[in-house]
């Protein structure tokens, strides 16, 4: 099975870009969500269906890493 791979991205100018960070400020709140800075994920499972469930990992300059869990929901 290939490995999952994570790419961060954010719009700049309209576009889609990767991006090796996303800055979330002291206290504040980075909102992800489509067409705008997002995490996109490449070869997932092809079996995954609403329901489902797995844990994501993501790595904070200042806090480590975080478990955070994620459900997949119908489109």
């Amino acid at each position: 099975m290939p490995k999952v791979v994570a790419m961060l991205h954010v719009v700049q100018d309209g576009k889609m870009v990767m991006t090796d960070r996303i800055v979330v400020p002291a206290g504040g709140v980075t909102v992800l969500k489509p067409g705008g800075c997002h995490i996109m994920l490449f070869n997932m499972p092809k079996d995954l269906k609403a329901g489902d469930a797995f844990t994501l990992y993501i790595t904070f300059a200042r806090s480590g890493e975080r478990q955070i869990p994620v459900k997949v929901v119908a489109k």
